[in-house]
């Protein structure tokens, strides 16, 4: 097996953007594979700045020409700037001696040398890459050569990095994104309409991830979630348009030894069950996928047997053997860092970040807390993404948002895509919700409001929170913290 062909070592990257989820995990890849790493951003303070710090990555605040690393070999650049309006971005274009990608054609360029896997979906794909990378890095696995790429990364632990000869990625639909990439396998986790500003409807969708099965390498395989009516779709059409391929089906509502029981187990292993924290059912659906692909992408290898512990057989099932011992594993999955994570429990409230910004993502967000937390009231801050996404799906989110107690909606994230509007309509959003609360005419909602500044907004949960709760920063915006700011007044009101 061929490792990465392109030596990075000693060869100088600029990040034009570094702080981007997906950006700062690649940082942190290409420095563990050798290269000298900087790059920029803003000034505003991000999760991942933390990530950087602690990997001694530097960065330099703002977009400034000056900025740029004039001797660098390389610069990737986070898809959501132009030359138009980002001056170094501007600026590294100019030089010749700079290869110059975004973000996603530098995966597309890695994906050509070496073998690549990707998992796709409207939802619920960093949370199965995240698990599957974390399978692949366990016990015997360690010596697994892959890397990692995910929008997030696994809490406790940084980018999971092992080796250059394979790598797993999530795969971005928008802008179709994810056609560009040379994959040897993928997951497909759910297909709905998302990102209006580029998709037509929900059928434009569709065709994208259509095109994705079809660019599968030949005698690939792909592993199918069909509890999502668009992916169970896809896989009765390309069960008839690609039969080199191994076509895999999960979830529980799948035929086969694939279908998931809700004892949390699977027909394959139907007389052993795992343990979980209660979840929701598209979440542990997500762990299960996991376990499916790392055990897929390991038996992808000439001797899969290298990779895991001889002493645990107890069949001749291999594929068995290896799902049994992964869920095993799953037992123990630290999470996802801003996917229902818990950052702090004080004063009788539990404090949550999440980055659901899509209505199905945050109605699972949300049913998920309802589970873990089934006698504290949900207190929700959510920063709407894009004013399209909003606009396009607002119905949904007035559903998905009712499954909350009380609602504080916030200014819409200023996306770099470039959007604009006269109007914000988070204020209709906002509205829309406070009649539902008036009506009580669907889920917990008991009320709902508008708060543009994070000051005003922390006083305002803050109050909320006076007999405990769960407090939950929901959204693709940068309001994690809020989770702070609440507590901080929380602590001065009690002293």
């Amino acid at each position: 097996m061929k490792g990465l062909e392109l030596n990075f070592s000693g060869s100088r990257f600029f990040l034009i953007g570094i702080k981007g989820t997906g950006m700062s995990t690649l940082a942190v890849i290409l420095k563990r594979a050798g290269a000298e790493v900087t790059g920029c951003d803003s000034p505003e303070v991000f999760p991942t700045d933390q990530v950087l710090i602690d990997e001694k990555v530097p960065f330099l605040s703002g977009f400034g020409a000056e900025n740029l690393d004039m001797k660098a070999d390389y610069a990737v650049y986070s898809d959501a700037f132009s030359p138009s309006s980002c001056p170094v971005l501007a600026a590294a274009k100019a030089v010749p001696a700079i290869k110059l990608f975004s973000y996603p054609q530098f995966l597309a360029f890695l994906s050509e040398s070496c073998r690549t896997y990707a998992v796709a979906g409207t939802h619920g794909k960093t949370t199965t890459t995240a698990a599957a990378a974390y399978l692949l890095s366990q016990d015997s696995r360690k010596s697994f050569p892959f890397f990692a790429v995910f929008g997030s990364e696994l809490n406790g632990r940084g980018p999971v990095f092992q080796g250059t000869d394979e790598m797993l990625i999530e795969a971005c639909e928008y802008r179709d994104h994810f056609l560009s990439y040379k994959v040897r396998g993928a997951l497909v986790t759910s297909i709905e309409m998302d990102h209006p500003d580029w998709f037509a409807d929900e059928e434009a969708v569709f065709q994208s991830f259509s095109k994705l099965a079809m660019g599968i390498e030949k005698g690939g395989f792909l592993i199918l979630c069909v509890d999502s009516p668009r992916v169970k779709s896809l896989c009765s059409w390309i069960s008839r348009n690609r039969r080199d391929l191994v076509i895999v089906e999960y979830g529980f509502t799948a035929h086969g030894p694939f279908r998931i029981r809700h004892g949390y187990s699977i027909d394959l292993l139907q007389y052993r069950s795992f343990n979980f924290e209660a979840q929701a059912r598209e979440i542990i659906a997500d762990y299960f996928g996991a376990a499916i692909l790392a055990s897929s992408i390991l038996l992808d290898r000439p001797d899969p047997k290298l990779y895991f512990d001889g002493t645990e057989l107890i069949s001749d099932e291999i594929l068995g053997t290896l799902i049994g011992s992964m869920m095993k594993q799953m037992e123990s999955f630290p999470g996802v860092h801003s996917r229902g994570e818990e950052v702090a429990s004080e004063g009788g409230v539990v404090y949550i970040d999440d980055y659901a910004h899509h209505p199905t993502e945050i109605r699972v967000c949300l049913e998920n807390l309802r589970l873990r937390y089934p006698a504290m009231a949900i207190v929700v801050a959510f920063c709407p993404h894009t004013y399209s996404r909003t606009a396009a799906l607002m119905d949904g989110f007035v559903s998905s948002l009712s499954l909350a107690d009380i609602v504080v909606v916030q200014k819409t994230c200023q996306s770099a895509r470039g959007e604009t509007a006269e109007h914000d309509n988070a204020r209709d959003l906002a509205s829309r919700l406070e009649n539902q609360a008036l009506r009580r005419a669907h889920g917990h909602l008991e009320s709902a409001v508008y708060i543009e500044y994070d000051e005003d907004a922390a006083s305002y949960l803050a109050s909320a929170l006076d007999s405990g709760g769960v407090c939950v920063s929901l959204g693709a915006g940068n309001n994690r913290h809020l989770l702070e700011m609440i507590r901080i007044k929380r602590r001065r009101e009690a002293e």
